[in-house]
C-alpha cells in the first residue's frame, strides 16, 4: 500500500538436504511470482557454490563448475508454469534460463567478484540481467583516505574505483547489464577512521552532523564518479543501508 518497490537481495539457502533446499527456493520464487506486480528484482547471493561466502554449506542454485542442482530445476518449474498460466509472458525466443523466464516478472541479479569474469562471464550474461558487486562498491573499497584528508575539508568523502571495482562496472557497461549498487552504510568493511576527525585514524571521533554530511557526500560523490566514468550503464538500486536488524546476510 505504501507504493514502495520490493526487491529480494541476498538470497541463498543453506542446507545439508538437497531436496529441502529445492523446496525452498521453489517456495520463495513462487511467492515472488505470486507478488510479481511489487517485486522487481531477486538476487542470488553467488552464482555458484565454490565461490559463495558460504560455500561449505552449498547454498545457491549451481554447483561448483556451474552445474545446476536441484534447486535450479525446481526454481526453473516456478518460471514455467507461471508463463504457461498466462499465456506463455516469458521470453520464448531464446534459451531457457533464468532472466528469460522471469523476463516480464522480475530482474534475476547475481553477486558476482571481479576474478568470476575470467572464466564466468558467459554464463552470467545467460542467466542474470542484474549485478550487484560483491564487496567492490563498499566503503572500505571506494572511500579514498588520502583525497578526503586532503580534499575533503573534513566532511567531503571523496571516492574512487579501484581496478576490480572497474572490472566489475565496465562488464555491466559494455553488456548492458543493470547494476544493483551494494552498499553505503555497513557495520563491516568501513573504515575505522571515517568516523574520526580528518579522517584519521588517530583522531576523535566527529560529531553526528559532521557524520551526516560525510555520509551525504559519500552517496553523491559515488553517484557522479559513476555517471562521469560509466554514463551507459544502468544503475537501477542501491543498497544504502545493509543489514540495519540482522547481522548474518
Amino acid at each position: 500500500s505504501s507504493g514502495l518497490e520490493v526487491q529480494i537481495t541476498e538470497l541463498d539457502i543453506t542446507t545439508n538436504n538437497f531436496s529441502t533446499q529445492a523446496a525452498l527456493y521453489k517456495e520463495i520464487f513462487q511467492l515472488a511470482v505470486n507478488n510479481a506486480d511489487k517485486i522487481t528484482a531477486v538476487t542470488l547471493w553467488g552464482t555458484n557454490d565454490s565461490i559463495s561466502w558460504r560455500s561449505n554449506r552449498n547454498p545457491l542454485l549451481f554447483s561448483a563448475g556451474y552445474a545446476p542442482k536441484e534447486a535450479y530445476y525446481a526454481v526453473m518449474e516456478v518460471a514455467k508454469a507461471s508463463n504457461n498460466n498466462n499465456n506463455n509472458d516469458g521470453d520464448n525466443s531464446g534459451e531457457e534460463t533464468l532472466k528469460n523466464l522471469f523476463k516480464n516478472k522480475f530482474k534475476i541479479g547475481t553477486s558476482v567478484s571481479p576474478h568470476e569474469f575470467n572464466v564466468g562471464s558467459d554464463f552470467i550474461k545467460k542467466h542474470f540481467n542484474s549485478i550487484t558487486p560483491e564487496n567492490e562498491l563498499k566503503p572500505d573499497s571506494i572511500i579514498n583516505q588520502q583525497a578526503c584528508q586532503s580534499q575533503g575539508n573534513n566532511v567531503n568523502t571523496q571516492v574512487r574505483f579501484n581496478s576490480g571495482t572497474q572490472t566489475t562496472l565496465k562488464f555491466c557497461e559494455d553488456n548492458g547489464i543493470p547494476l544493483r549498487g551494494h552498499t553505503f552504510v555497513w557495520y563491516s568493511q568501513t573504515p575505522d577512521w571515517f568516523f574520526k576527525e580528518n579522517f584519521n585514524s588517530g583522531g576523535n571521533y566527529v560529531s553526528k552532523d559532521i557524520m551526516d554530511q560525510r555520509l551525504e557526500s559519500f552517496i553523491k560523490n559515488t553517484f557522479d564518479l559513476l555517471a562521469r566514468s560509466y554514463p551507459k550503464l544502468e544503475v537501477y538500486a542501491y543498497d544504502v543501508a545493509n543489514e540495519l536488524f540482522l547481522n548474518d546476510g
